[in-house]
């Protein structure tokens, strides 16, 4: 059980989607350089 980061505290419809956006982006970038890499 660690310190929760401040962005979880901060929990609002807007950062939610920030967060949304963050995990489509990194999702691309793995798949790409999963890809990319095999």
């Amino acid at each position: 059980m660690g310190r929760k980061p401040r962005a979880m505290i901060i929990d609002t419809p807007f950062s939610s989607v920030i967060k949304e956006r963050a995990m489509q982006v990194c999702v691309r970038h793995i798949c790409k350089h999963y890809t990319y890499s095999v």
